[in-house]
C-alpha cells in the first residue's frame, strides 16, 4: 500500500540522497587529507579542454552543460616516475591558465593521485555534494512521510469504513482536477461531517454536481477521510 501510494518517490529520493552522501565523503575525505598532508608539487599544464555535456530539460528538451577539464604532468612527492593526471576544473581556471605553463598543485604523498589542481575545488565539490545530500534526504523523508501518511488513512477505510450517502455542496475544478465538497451524517446521530473528495476528469463521481448524492465510505474514527464508491 506504501508503494502504490507514492512510497517509491521517498525512496528513490532517499537512494539519491545515500550516493550524494557517498560522493561527499569520498570528496570531503580526499579534501581533508590534502588539506592536512598534501604537499605542493610544480607540475605542467599540458592540456585544457572544454565540452558540453547534454542532459534532459523540461518538455524533452535537452539543455547542454559546459565543463571543463585540466590535463597535468608532475613527478610525485619523494620521485619517481612522471603521473599525468585530468581534473575538472572552474570557468575561471579555464580562461585564466594557458597550455604549457607551470603551475603549483597540491598532492597526497602516500596517494600521488590524489591531488588538486585548483586551490578549494576539491572541498567546493565535497560541500556541493553534501548539501545536495541533506537537501534530496529531506525531500526523500518528507514524501516518504507524506506516502505513509495517505497509506495509512486508506487502510483506515479498509478497515473501519462505513458506507453512506453525501450530498455534494461545492464542486470545483482545475486543469482536470476536480474537488468535490460533500456533506453527510456519521453514524450515530452526531452534527453532519464535511468531507473533500479530489478526482480527476474521468474518474467516478467527475461528473457529479452541486445537489445531487453519491455514496461515499468514510472512517468513523476521522470522518473527514473518505472516497467515493
Amino acid at each position: 500500500m506504501f508503494w502504490r501510494k507514492g512510497g517509491w518517490i521517498g525512496i528513490l529520493l532517499i537512494g539519491a540522497a545515500m550516493v550524494a552522501g557517498w560522493v561527499w565523503h569520498v570528496s570531503g575525505g580526499d579534501a581533508r587529507a590534502l588539506v592536512k598532508d598534501g604537499v605542493p608539487v610544480t607540475a605542467q599544464l599540458i592540456a585544457l579542454d572544454d565540452f558540453a555535456i547534454s542532459t534532459p530539460g523540461a518538455g524533452g528538451a535537452r539543455r547542454a552543460h559546459q565543463s571543463y577539464t585540466a590535463t597535468v604532468r608532475y613527478i610525485p612527492p619523494g620521485g619517481g616516475a612522471d603521473l599525468t593526471e585530468v581534473r575538472p576544473v572552474s570557468p575561471a581556471f579555464f580562461e585564466s591558465h594557458r597550455q604549457g605553463q607551470e603551475l603549483t598543485i597540491r598532492v597526497l604523498p602516500d596517494d600521488p593521485a590524489v591531488i588538486e589542481v585548483e586551490p578549494g575545488f576539491v572541498a567546493g565539490n565535497a560541500a556541493a555534494a553534501g548539501w545536495v545530500g541533506l537537501v534530496t534526504l529531506a525531500l526523500g523523508v518528507a514524501a516518504g512521510g507524506l506516502s505513509w501518511r495517505t497509506a495509512r488513512r486508506s487502510v483506515g477505510l479498509d478497515v473501519r469504513g462505513i458506507d453512506t450517502v453525501a450530498r455534494v455542496t461545492k464542486r470545483e475544478g482545475a486543469k482536470g482536477v476536480i474537488m468535490l465538497t460533500l456533506v453527510f451524517t456519521p453514524q450515530g446521530s452526531v452534527p453532519p461531517a464535511t468531507a473533500h473528495v479530489i478526482l480527476r476528469k474521468g474518474q467516478p463521481g467527475a461528473t457529479l454536481d452541486v445537489g445531487e448524492t453519491a455514496r461515499l465510505r468514510y472512517d468513523p474514527a476521522d470522518p473527514t477521510n473518505a472516497r467515493l464508491l
